[in-house]
């Protein structure tokens, strides 16, 4: 192939390969994700359905969740969460970054707390706090994190494409429990030092 060639079809080739939307966003990492999580959760989803906001300007998506571990926050056994974007009576509305969910699969959920006027939680960080659990025959749980939809932003730095990160489920799940309690035993020092 031609030089003069060559060099316009290898930059389109990159171009292409790169996600035509992306939400830029702080990365962050696991003592970020449990500081900012009101709740973490490990929950297996139940329904998913879609739902017009006020004045039918927007789409929101309400899950359904059966709670099977409360690693943070209250405990219970069940959660709804409701999110902005969806699909509705042929419309979509696309908020890039978010994770979609399907019943039947099982997760590990890094959730804000619900907004006062709309009710609103979000994955801490998009898809940062979300990890969805994949078994498979004869092989350990893992927990894998689906960022590739999102720009992760660090100080100082250029913002780097997300990617697919797989971990031992159990691995995660004390790295999380250890978290939450060197962060609670940290703030009841401060507490206990005033």
């Amino acid at each position: 192939m031609p030089r003069a060639i060559w060099l316009p079809v290898l930059l389109a080739t990159l171009l292409l390969a790169t996600p035509a939307q992306a939400t830029a966003v702080k990365k962050l990492s696991d003592a970020d994700l449990v500081r900012d999580a009101k709740l973490i959760a490990r929950a297996e989803c139940l329904s998913v359905s879609t739902e017009w906001g006020p004045e039918r300007k927007r789409i929101f998506t309400r899950i359904r969740f059966a709670v099977t571990a409360t690693l943070k926050g209250g405990e219970r056994t069940s959660l709804e969460v409701l999110l902005p974007g969806g699909q509705r009576d042929g419309l979509s509305y696309v908020v890039h970054g978010m994770p979609e969910f399907r019943p039947g699969e099982e997760v590990v959920l890094f959730l804000t707390g619900a907004h006062k006027k709309s009710g609103i939680c979000v994955p801490v960080g998009l898809g940062q706090g979300l990890y969805r659990i994949k078994r498979e025959h004869g092989k350990k749980a893992a927990a894998v994190r689906d960022t590739r939809s999102l720009l992760l932003v660090e100080s100082g730095q250029s913002p780097r494409q997300g990617g697919l990160e797989r971990l031992d489920l159990d691995e995660l799940l004390t790295t999380v429990k250890s978290e939450v309690a060197r962060q609670k035993k940290a703030k009841q020092s401060k507490v206990g030092d005033k």
